[in-house]
């Protein structure tokens, strides 16, 4: 699979041995998964996040985007880059801010937000 092929080798030249770079991973497809790991410099974590990944049909860049955003305000004021890997073109999207679509999708997961 050379989605998983270029996310290891992505991980694998960003932190090579006794590297202080962190690296995180935003999984997405119809929308952002919770699948995601935190900034860290444990490759084997990483790794194996990645190889035990199954993923369902959709591409929605922005769903992954928003989620990077957000990992990217919680982390410290290092440097700070995305790489981004995906199997196809984006045919799903979102309309409204990433505040209105997280509201829906708690409402869609039968938690009222009131």
């Amino acid at each position: 699979n050379y989605v998983k092929s270029s996310a290891k080798l992505a991980v694998n030249t960003l932190l090579p041995k006794d590297s202080k770079n962190r690296v995180g991973i935003v999984w997405f497809d119809k929308r952002a998964n919770e699948e995601n790991v935190d900034f860290t410099n444990d490759k084997t974590v990483l790794l194996k996040n990645i190889e035990d990944k199954e993923y369902d049909k959709g591409t929605n860049y922005q769903a992954a985007f928003w989620n990077a955003q957000d990992m990217l305000k919680k982390s410290s004021n290092r440097k700070k880059f995305v790489v981004f890997v995906t199997d196809g073109e984006p045919y799903q999207y979102y309309s409204g801010t990433k505040d209105q679509q997280d509201e829906n999708h708690l409402k869609s997961d039968g938690v009222d937000n009131a």
